[in-house]
């Protein structure tokens, strides 16, 4: 009996703490993890928006640091979503909820914010680090700029040039063809 009693424990003690691992909240990066299209100032900006999933509590305040690689990139601005207030500096992302009693939904945006990416970087990357939370990063590639295909309507162009050159030399008056 104590043996079974003793299984039973060890049992009960391991389902404790493989749980609370599972049903975790967990902090995501949406929108933010495809191609990005070149504007007119030769970079892309793309908008991240920072999810909280599978939450089990009330969450009042969220705290972060974002980093980006390489250094030419530059988060823009940080807006906040309803409910939330933004007192965002500079890297750090700092939320606090309009809701005294905090947002305890399962699944909620907390805010956005952009970065700008010049044409001449092949991949930036993007490291959430949340306060409380597993790390996030997710890679932004700008889109390289397509070959313009000009090189199609100058052969054409050209072909064109030289059969009508060719046409002109052959249809002329002064030019006598004789057949021997």
């Amino acid at each position: 009996m104590k043996k079974l009693f003793s299984v039973l424990l060890v049992g009960v003690l391991a389902l404790m703490v493989y749980v609370p691992s599972v049903f975790a909240t967990k902090v995501n990066l949406e929108g933010c993890n495809d191609n990005c299209k070149i504007n007119d100032d030769n970079t892309c900006t793309k908008t991240c928006r920072i999810v909280i999933s599978e939450n089990t509590e009330a969450m009042s305040q969220f705290n972060a640091t974002v980093t980006l690689t390489p250094e030419s990139s530059q988060m823009g601005t940080v807006t906040a979503a309803e409910g939330w207030e933004s007192l965002s500096s500079g890297n750090s992302l700092s939320f606090i909820s309009t809701d005294e009693n905090g947002v305890s939904d399962a699944s909620f945006t907390i805010g956005t914010f952009t970065v700008t990416v010049p044409q001449d970087v092949e991949d930036c990357k993007i490291t959430l680090t949340p306060d409380g939370f597993e790390t996030v990063e997710k890679d932004i590639t700008p889109e390289q700029q397509p070959s313009t295909g000009v090189t199609l309507p100058l052969i054409v162009l050209g072909s064109g040039l030289v059969v009508a050159l060719g046409a002109y030399y052959v249809t002329r008056k002064n030019n006598k063809m004789y057949k021997i």
